[in-house]
């Protein structure tokens, strides 16, 4: 992997991150990558779109995290899903906070709000149905609820609980092909 400086700019992380993801996925490996925050999501699934048609992105998260820009910058964990949105297949589940702008960019019909799926598990099979067969998973800790997760940057209450989030995961896995998260 390239090293990064500390003085890099987000756009040199992404760039940087997308090309050693695309070398990664050269040796046929199942590929997991663990980031201090959401925006190296970015590159990473830019890659992964190359290598698979019809990808489906399975975003669980608190925040929608579709702004085409946040401080500035498109390479911020405010945007970690933006490109996700328009060049994939995204399905978002647990989500509880986005801004207006974020609007623009969701397809509600395949965002699962934490609110509404508390109480159902409808959802869970509805949103296997709408994925294509390759899957990329991205999980940000906080679609955990604070109480599980307390020690994230940005809290949201409301989260999803510790078995909900696993026995779908299994089902994802069991029905689907991950190819990487």
């Amino acid at each position: 992997l390239p090293e990064l400086k500390e003085k890099e700019t987000p756009e040199d992380v992404y760039k940087a991150v997308k090309y050693s993801t695309r070398q990664l996925l050269e040796s046929g490996k199942f590929l997991t990558f663990l980031g201090g925050e959401h925006s190296v999501s970015i590159g990473i699934i830019e890659a992964f779109s190359e290598k698979y048609d019809n990808l489906t992105v399975l975003q669980l998260d608190a925040h929608a995290d579709l702004r085409k820009q946040y401080m500035g910058s498109p390479y911020n964990h405010a945007c970690a899903l933006h490109s996700a949105s328009k060049n994939t297949n995204l399905i978002q589940v647990g989500i509880r906070s986005m801004d207006s702008c974020e609007l623009e960019y969701l397809k509600p019909n395949k965002c699962y709000f934490a609110h509404k799926i508390q109480s159902t598990n409808t959802w869970v099979d509805a949103s296997i149905e709408q994925m294509s067969d390759n899957i990329y998973l991205t999980i940000d800790l906080d679609v955990f609820d604070p109480g599980i997760m307390p020690s994230t940057g940005t809290p949201e209450p409301g989260g999803l609980d510790w078995y909900t989030v696993t026995n779908y995961l299994k089902k994802v896995f069991k029905e689907k092909n991950v190819v990487g998260f």
